[in-house]
């Protein structure tokens, strides 16, 4: 719960309001400023290539065994923020000739983050940690922007979604749920993990933050912030 203590006087400051107290009092008389509310308590801080180490793992060690069991995996990048890191994946499956049309799901609780990974469009400063050889094959750079290129962008879908309530879409050869277990209650974290681990296909890996520690039976640690779900539970 600390990150999200941290971040409450931002929310008030977005409610334009001076308390907790007052704040639950608007949100009453004002249900539609939940989103607003949820918006700056979720920051939702996102970047390619997140994580040196995490992202050199998946692409000398995960990736390249993944698609020679599946030719194809299926990805799934829960509370995706603005989409980069699930980009970051496509662009690495692109290079294993590993893509195909609506492959990867991207999902957000909040709908401006789905909007922006939508629309694949980023600041230059937001891409450059995508290493030189795979920003000169999979982007389109603008004069003040850059795109991901065509075949990168329609190989994903996005979808705005409730992690926590809503059916899940298995089974996923991998699943990216990075840094929003930190901003949960432990017995809701539980569940979470569980959800998970039960939407991953048998060998299929879930990605997580550094500071989160999934520990379930039927998932072991095979990488920086990397677990597999055993083939044979």
């Amino acid at each position: 719960m600390a990150p999200l203590i941290r971040r409450l006087p931002a929310c008030l400051r977005a409610l334009r309001v001076p308390s907790i107290a007052v704040a639950k009092d608007l949100l009453t008389r004002q249900p539609p400023k939940l989103q607003l509310a949820i918006d700056a308590l979720l920051i939702g801080t996102s970047s390619f290539f997140r994580d040196d180490l995490v992202f050199e793992h998946l692409a000398d060690e995960v990736i390249p065994a993944m698609v020679a069991r599946t030719g194809k995996p299926r990805v799934w990048s829960a509370a995706c923020s603005n989409g980069m890191e699930l980009y970051s994946v496509a662009m690495m499956l692109a290079d294993h000739a590993a893509l195909s049309l609506k492959q990867l799901l991207g999902t957000d609780f909040r709908s401006e983050a789905i909007s922006e990974a939508e629309r694949g469009i980023y600041s230059p400063e937001a891409a450059s940690g995508i290493p030189p050889t795979l920003a000169k094959r999979h982007l389109i750079r603008g004069k003040a922007s850059v795109a991901v290129a065509p075949a990168i962008h329609a190989s994903v879908r996005w979808e705005c979604r409730d992690l926590l309530t809503d059916s899940d879409p298995g089974p996923w050869d991998m699943i990216l749920c990075r840094n929003l277990a930190i901003y949960l209650e432990s017995g809701v974290v539980a569940q979470l993990w569980k959800k998970l681990r039960a939407a991953l296909a048998p060998g299929g890996v879930l990605v997580v933050g550094k500071a989160e520690k999934p520990r379930l039976n039927g998932l072991t640690q095979v990488g920086p912030c990397i677990y597999r779900k055993h083939p044979v539970e």
